[in-house]
């Protein structure tokens, strides 16, 4: 486990529908604290995120930043699919 560091990482991973960036910075500070910055969508991941620092981190002011783009997905609308809410409601009723 690190007690401490001073430093800064990109990563990036790209598959066909979908490009994520993560950076790391990190400077010595005299207790543990983190900063995470994640896109919308993604808020559910801090506590787990924080907890990964944390588990190599003894100390240390680190902030992540993550990106997340899906070209694929850009500029389309979601469309209900009214035949299954139908189904669904009807499921609740009874």
């Amino acid at each position: 486990m690190a007690l401490s560091m001073t430093g800064y990482g990109r990563g990036e991973a790209k598959s066909p529908g979908a490009a994520v960036v993560v950076e790391l910075k990190s400077v010595n500070h005299r207790h543990f604290e983190a900063g995470l910055n994640l896109p919308a969508g993604f808020w559910a991941l801090e506590n787990k995120l924080r907890e990964q620092l944390r588990a190599q981190l003894q100390r240390g002011h680190v902030d992540l930043w993550m990106q997340v783009s899906a070209p694929a997905l850009e500029n389309k609308v979601p469309v209900a699919d009214q035949d299954m809410a139908r189904q669904n409601l009807l499921t609740v009723k009874r």
